[in-house]
């Protein structure tokens, strides 16, 4: 999904959405735990 669609969803701006996914894959980078916790939410979703 686009950041833009991304937008539309949760009611914000392209911009904000593209600030999010950096930060979060900035906190994902540094700390592993949360690395973890997001490769098993994401494995739940793939086929």
């Amino acid at each position: 999904m686009t950041n833009e669609k991304l937008g539309q969803l949760f009611n914000m701006s392209y911009s904000a959405i593209s600030h999010c996914v950096k930060t979060f894959k900035e906190k994902i980078n540094k700390d592993k735990k949360v690395k973890n916790q997001f490769e098993k939410l994401n494995s739940q979703f793939k086929l």
